[in-house]
């Protein structure tokens, strides 16, 4: 009987760990947050310049497009992660998130080649694969609004593809 007791419990510890750690293949139902980079916010997706303090830089970074279609995604809308996969952060990662949010600049000026490049957010999250659909359940500002404020839409993840 103890052995039985001993089994169940270790099953149901493994299981609980197992879920807490999950990859996104096979994490349906579950909610966080996707970066929108800059550029997809502000306008600037499929532009090859951006203008920044009257002076005109051209585009040479271009961070990827998080989902298949194009703009931002009306609330309660279902999308299509884009070809390349993006960042999932769980709601349990977002202190962290608005940490890195402090010292991160998305367009990084070069005046003297009149260059401007687009740089990637990086933090540990899940992976999500192309092709997996999600449902937009709104935005959320992060930083200083107008400022240094950074965009996230938060999600249900509804099926891996």
């Amino acid at each position: 009987m103890k052995k039985l007791i001993l089994l169940a419990v270790t099953i149901i510890t493994a299981s609980t760990a197992y879920a807490e750690h999950c990859p996104m293949l096979g994490c349906e139902g579950r909610t966080g947050y996707v970066y929108i980079p800059e550029q997809v916010a502000y306008g600037y997706q499929g532009k090859a310049s951006v203008t920044f303090n009257g002076e005109e830089y051209r585009l040479v970074g271009k961070e990827k497009f998080p989902f298949v279609e194009e703009g931002l995604p009306d609330v309660n809308s279902v999308v299509t992660v884009g070809d390349g996969g993006i960042s999932f952060y769980r709601n349990q990662d977002v202190p962290k998130i608005i940490k890195s949010l402090k010292v991160h600049e998305d367009i990084k000026y070069d005046a003297s080649a009149k260059a401007a490049e687009v740089t990637p957010f990086t933090q540990p999250s899940f992976q999500m694969f192309a092709g997996a659909k999600v449902k937009i359940l709104g935005y959320k500002q992060f930083g200083i609004p107008g400022i240094r404020d950074k965009l996230f839409v938060h999600i249900l993840y509804l099926a891996d593809k």
